[in-house]
């Protein structure tokens, strides 16, 4: 049945912006297409299930180059202005890797989980798994709950900043960009990002988190100036 699993190019996509200084290269004209695509394509092959061919991939990779140049950047003063943010640190990012057809199943048994949590949880299914931020305290429970099932990969020691976007914050994929890349020139690394149309989530390491913080409110008071 069509959908059974992700096409090639969603992969590839999703492979490019979840690794964010890939994500960055690309956007400044710093990749080698065909190095990247050699690279990248034993996940591809392993996530579609078929032997991709790399000049696929690097026509893939070109398209969303391509269409990264012309996003362009908006200006500062509509990118976070007004803005909300917090930070949370004690922060765990867990990630696991059911079968596809059991996804819908998983995902039911993780919304009637978070009840049983200290924090409600944040739960995005992905191509081929599943990440579930949540507090570190609710750890114990997540992996008793799930290792029988599914290895667990967990990133302990992070942190999290949640940016609400104002109404009056333009609504553009270039805030995204704006914010990762704001980021990356003050050298914080973002160990995951959850792009939403009202919300975005930044996953850090715990270290990173107040540093980061401090860059992103030390823009909003720029702005509100």
């Amino acid at each position: 049945m069509k959908g059974t699993r992700p096409t090639i190019s969603e992969v590839v996509v999703d492979l490019l912006t979840r690794n964010h200084p890939v994500y960055q290269h690309i956007r400044m004209g710093l990749i080698n297409y065909h190095a990247l695509a050699a690279r990248i394509k034993p996940t591809v092959d392993r996530v579609t299930r078929r032997d991709v061919n790399v000049n696929t991939i690097v026509v893939i990779i070109k398209r969303f180059s391509d269409a990264q140049s012309k996003l362009g950047l908006p200006p500062t003063m509509s990118v976070l202005r007004n803005s909300k943010m917090t930070l949370s640190s004690g922060v765990v990012d867990v990630t696991i890797t059911p079968k596809r057809e059991a996804f819908i199943n998983e995902l039911k048994g993780l919304v009637e989980l978070s009840s049983e949590l200290n924090e409600r949880p944040h739960i995005f299914p992905l191509v081929s798994s599943i990440k579930i931020i949540a507090d570190a305290n609710d750890y114990e429970k997540l992996k008793a709950a799930l290792k029988s099932r599914y290895p667990l990969k967990p990133r302990l020691n992070a942190a999290k900043i949640t940016i609400h976007l104002s109404e009056e914050a333009e609504r553009s994929p270039g805030i995204a960009a704006y914010i990762t890349d704001l980021l990356y020139r003050n050298g914080i690394n973002i160990l995951d990002a959850f792009l939403g149309y009202d919300d975005i989530i930044l996953i850090l390491n715990e270290s990173d988190g107040p540093r980061a913080y401090t860059v992103l409110e030390e823009e909003n008071s720029e702005i509100r100036k």
